[in-house]
């Protein structure tokens, strides 16, 4: 990033040049394998509304772009202009936290290997793809309907969540996410009582404690002293006090494991850090 004068605020931009292919390949729609392009029409008027602004950003860019001959003299001109260029990942697979270290490994070399031959510049900094917190929905006019259950291919950082101004999602909408489209000097408070209500109440939270409990019960069979001990473990790298494994044992026997791990996802010691 080049410093900008001091007359204009200061901002960190940066622009996930997606093409048309990755998000018909992440909606499953057919025909993507073809790798259909708006590259040729995006890009230049991208460049042209920076330059009027007169702002350098940093484009990340799909190494699988950046390996088709026909992309690669658009997206020369971007480094061409004085743009920072990131890597992308090379197949814009938003399942990329499932790969193997090998996998990953060459995803990374093969993406920045090809960005470099298209741009000659080498990339800077890595940003992945993206996932929703919404259901999928082919409606004319999208509708964002917050997800009530969350599958291995959502169980991504936060980072890489796709955020809706005007639609909060049902589980991490009460907590302190800031409003993209409102400009502040600074962060204000935002903790509330209702954020606990929410993490204690969630669907995401539920479901989770149930597959803290499905571990449990994998690790530690069906013994409850053993399941507690391996929770705390797990949870707080400790071992739990007599009063505490005579609670927890009670609470399993009356209302389940299920509860339990909700309890141990919500107490104080899990979700602060001192």
């Amino acid at each position: 990033m080049t410093t900008l004068p001091r007359t204009k605020p200061l901002a960190s931009l940066s622009l996930d040049l997606d093409n048309q292919w990755s998000y018909m390949k992440t909606h499953g729609d057919p025909g993507w394998e073809s790798l259909p392009s708006y590259l040729d029409i995006v890009v230049p008027r991208v460049l042209q509304l920076l330059k009027e602004e007169s702002l350098t950003i940093t484009f990340f860019i799909v190494g699988l772009d950046a390996a088709q001959p026909a992309s690669q003299p658009i997206l020369k001109t971007i480094a061409d202009a004085g743009h920072e260029i990131g890597n992308h990942s090379f197949k814009h697979e938003p399942w990329l936290h499932l790969y193997s270290e090998i996998e990953l490994e060459q995803e990374m070399i093969q993406a920045e290997t090809s960005i470099r031959q298209a741009t000659g510049q080498q990339p800077k900094g890595f940003r992945g793809p993206g996932f929703s917190f919404f259901e999928s929905n082919d409606n004319y006019v999208r509708v964002y309907t917050p997800r009530r259950e969350w599958t291995p291919e959502s169980f991504r950082r936060m980072i890489y969540g796709t955020i809706i101004r005007q639609r909060p999602d049902g589980v991490f909408g009460a907590f302190d996410c800031p409003d993209a489209g409102q400009i502040a000097p600074k962060r204000g408070r935002s903790t509330t009582p209702l954020q606990a209500f929410n993490l204690l109440n969630s669907s995401f939270a539920m479901q989770q404690a149930g597959f803290f409990g499905e571990r449990l019960q994998r690790e530690a069979a069906y013994d409850a002293k053993a399941q507690i001990r391996r929770a705390f473990a797990l949870a707080f790298q400790r071992e739990p006090g007599r009063q505490e494994l005579a609670a927890a044992r009670k609470l399993v026997r009356e209302h389940g494991l299920k509860i339990f791990c909700r309890a141990l996802l919500n107490a104080n010691e899990f979700t602060q850090l001192d």
